[in-house]
């Protein structure tokens, strides 16, 4: 009897489908004080869960289930990191960073989030198991906002925006490591990204309406695009071929190609566009807009755009999940009835 209906249990698990997945867009609000979360389809609002002052950057977990929300804050340096469950709408836990300050550009590599700390001049790397902090280490250059990470050379690059500078930080525990190296660049870098195999870096100036592009091995500039504005935030597309870039005067998102770094594509998107996250397929790109508090969704081969309700003032940080949904068990019967 057990043996059979065990063999029953595993045909009715054959036959059930796969849950579908959903996605989610998660998205902060600086000066309302909380993370909104979005139904990728409808853009239709969630839940929106409080925050301690002044959020600033969100970054999730591989699966969605987790989210990291950096407490910037305002007049009063922030110093905590919101861990949400974006599924369930709530905060787990808010961990403190103590003596750290304006928890700010955020990676996540692995079982860690590495975070610039603006005010200490620092970079810090906290434990997502226990939330703690168990690396700290110094650049010494101002206003170190943003943050790219490389998984496989385990280098940190901060953009600088007050030293006009990018710090290289070998964050390995190996010979040489906390090694940092400073390279001048064009005056006040903020938006930053790698390409994902490494090779360069991209950055966005506050000034100058262009973006520079480095090349990590002889750490020197090799390519500068005409933007048309300030880069605010960047980022590559999954395969590598194209960097992505918000221009906020324009209010365009700008597609880059990144083999003859030169601009293939200008998509409207709105008044102040800030932050932006691609879909988990590549396909789309949701983007904050500062001006009109919103979200705007917009298909990077076609330029065709939905928009969100408002979400909050000043939209910053945002992120787009993909979570399978959890199938639920078959009810067992009773082994010991027939």
């Amino acid at each position: 009897m057990l043996h059979a209906f065990a063999l029953a249990a595993a045909l009715l698990a054959a036959r059930t489908p796969e849950p579908a997945p959903r996605e989610q867009i998660l998205v902060v609000s600086q000066a309302e004080h909380h993370l909104s979360i979005l139904d990728a389809a409808t853009l239709e609002l969630e839940a929106q869960i409080a925050t301690p002052q002044g959020p600033h950057e969100v970054v999730a977990a591989p699966d969605g289930r987790t989210a990291y929300v950096m407490n910037y804050g305002g007049r009063t340096p922030g110093h905590t990191v919101s861990v949400v469950d974006p599924l369930a709408g709530k905060e787990l836990e808010r961990w403190d960073l103590g003596a750290l300050r304006r928890p700010h550009g955020i990676a996540r590599v692995g079982d860690h989030l590495w975070t610039t700390v603006e005010q200490n001049n620092a970079i810090a790397r906290i434990d997502l198991t226990t939330g703690a902090v168990d690396r700290i280490i110094g650049h010494g250059q101002r206003v170190g906002h943003m943050l790219a990470f490389d998984p496989a050379t385990e280098r940190a690059f901060v953009a600088n925006m007050m030293s006009s500078s990018v710090s290289i930080i070998e964050t390995a525990l190996r010979p040489g490591h906390g090694v940092v190296r400073v390279l001048e660049v064009p005056p006040e870098p903020e938006g930053i990204a790698l390409t994902p195999d490494g090779s360069e870096l991209w950055l966005g100036h506050r000034v100058g309406g262009h973006v520079t592009v480095i090349d990590t091995g002889s750490l020197e500039v090799a390519h500068r695009i005409d933007f048309g504005g300030f880069a605010y935030r960047l980022a590559p597309t999954p395969d590598g071929k194209h960097m992505l870039g918000t221009c906020n005067a324009t209010g365009e998102l700008v597609v880059m190609d990144v083999a003859t770094h030169t601009i293939t594509k200008r998509l409207a998107v709105g008044t102040a566009p800030a932050g932006f996250a691609l879909s988990p397929d590549g396909t789309h790109a949701a983007v904050s807009l500062l001006a009109d508090s919103t979200v705007v969704v917009v298909d990077l081969e076609t330029g065709a755009t939905r928009k969100s309700a408002p979400t909050g003032i000043s939209p910053d940080g945002i992120a787009w999940t993909r979570v399978a949904r959890r199938a639920e068990a078959p009810e067992a019967a009773d082994p010991t009835t027939d």
